[in-house]
């Protein structure tokens, strides 16, 4: 069914320098392409969730909660970790989808 041998997931940190976490990611990500291998950024596939652009999602999280808008906050989590990008796709495809973007 899919010919992907491997994920990996592009772990590390995220809110602490939003350019620097998206940078490396790219980076890595065109040095492992690979028909074999899955990449899953957590910074693409979870920007999708919030309907954000990748990196800007970051910001708007992180303003949320320094304003202590806790309510908004959590709606907008609960999107990343419960959300799905695309209900009639798979997480495989969109994140397959979303490798190169």
């Amino acid at each position: 069914m899919d010919r992907t041998k491997y994920i990996t997931y592009l772990a590390g940190f995220i809110e602490h320098n939003p350019k620097n976490a998206i940078d490396w990611r790219e980076e890595i990500s065109i040095k492992l392409k690979s028909p074999d291998l899955l990449i899953y950024c957590p910074i693409k596939y979870e920007a999708k969730k919030t309907g954000k652009p990748a990196g800007e999602h970051i910001k708007y999280v992180i303003g949320l909660k320094k304003s202590g808008n806790w309510e908004l906050f959590k709606e907008e989590m609960s999107k990343i970790w419960w959300g799905i990008v695309r209900p009639s796709k798979n997480r495989y495809e969109v994140i397959e989808e979303s490798m190169f973007e």
